[in-house]
C-alpha cells in the first residue's frame, strides 16, 4: 500500500527475550485476536484507556533541597582539601581542623541521605 494513503504512518520494531516472546504468543492466543497487529493495537488502546500513558507524578521530599545544598558544600570542602594536597609534592602540615570539619560534613550528609531513603 502506498505510504501516502496509510492512516497509520509509524512503524515500530523491537526485540523480545525468549520468555517475553512466549508470554506474548500465549497472551495473543488467549485473547482470540485474528492477528498480531490487532492484538497489539488493542493492547495499546487498553493501556490508553487505563491511563498507562499519562505522565507519572514525581514526589520530591521537602528536605531534598537542603540535602542538595549540603552535598554541594561537602563537595566544595573535599575539593579544597584535594587542591591543597595536590598543591605540593609533599604534605608538610595537615590542617586537622578543616579535615575534621569536612569529615563531620560528610557524616551529616550520610545521615540526611539515610533519612531521605526512609521517606
Amino acid at each position: 500500500m502506498n505510504d501516502e494513503k496509510r492512516r497509520r504512518k509509524r512503524k515500530i520494531q523491537f526485540y523480545l527475550s525468549e520468555n517475553e516472546y512466549e508470554n506474548f504468543v500465549q497472551s495473543e492466543v488467549d485473547s482470540g485476536e485474528v492477528n498480531r497487529r490487532e492484538f497489539v493495537l488493542n493492547a495499546i488502546r487498553n493501556a490508553e484507556q487505563n491511563g498507562a500513558f499519562k505522565p507519572k507524578k514525581i514526589v520530591v521530599p521537602d528536605n531534598l533541597t537542603e540535602a542538595v545544598f549540603q552535598m554541594k558544600q561537602i563537595g566544595n570542602n573535599v575539593n579544597q582539601i584535594a587542591f591543597k594536597l595536590n598543591a605540593s609534592d609533599r604534605l608538610h602540615i595537615i590542617d586537622f581542623e578543616n579535615l575534621n570539619e569536612a569529615l563531620r560534613a560528610i557524616s551529616e550528609f550520610q545521615d540526611i541521605a539515610n533519612r531521605i531513603k526512609k521517606i
